[in-house]
């Protein structure tokens, strides 16, 4: 038996591992290079985009008028700002239009389909909302509540 054969078998099988392992290690790059090409959803991230938040899809939104809420949520700004119930009535109604016109405004920046909310409350959608608060007949003071109360609202005050 020569004595160096199992030598060169050793070599022969360490070599056949090694390139083996750089078989797959170079498989796996070029994977993951195809699939980072395709944008596909599950390819792993460059360390650097990992600590970025991915964007989210948009999905479509539950446009939902609650006219308890409103009607809540305008007694509770009425008691603060010493309105009478039928001003209270007309601050609910402000407020659903108000919120209901940001979302949409929101949803079509995005892209958005808003046509079913649309047909749902055209009511909500008709009037002016600056002739809608000047009819609380609100006074600076209140008017300037009002808006901490109310975010988005400033640019409706503004000329």
């Amino acid at each position: 038996m020569n004595p160096r054969r199992p030598v060169w078998m050793l070599a022969a099988v360490a070599l056949l591992a090694v390139g083996g392992l750089l078989g797959v290690h170079v498989y796996r790059l070029e994977t993951r290079l195809a699939s980072l090409e395709a944008g596909a959803p599950g390819a792993p991230t460059p360390r650097v985009e990992r600590a970025r938040p991915l964007p989210v899809t948009s999905t479509r939104r539950n446009f939902r008028v609650d006219e308890k809420m409103a009607l809540q949520a305008a007694q509770r700004l009425g008691g603060e700002l010493g309105l009478e119930q039928e001003r209270v009535e007309k601050l609910a109604r402000f407020l659903m239009a108000f919120h209901l016109r940001a979302a949409l405004t929101s949803a079509r920046a995005e892209g958005e389909d808003v046509s079913e909310p649309e047909a749902r409350y055209p009511e909500l959608l008709r009037g002016d909302l600056k002739q809608e608060l000047r009819g609380l007949r609100l006074s600076q003071a209140q008017l300037a509540t009002l808006s901490r109360e109310t975010p988005g609202l400033e640019a409706l005050l503004s000329p």
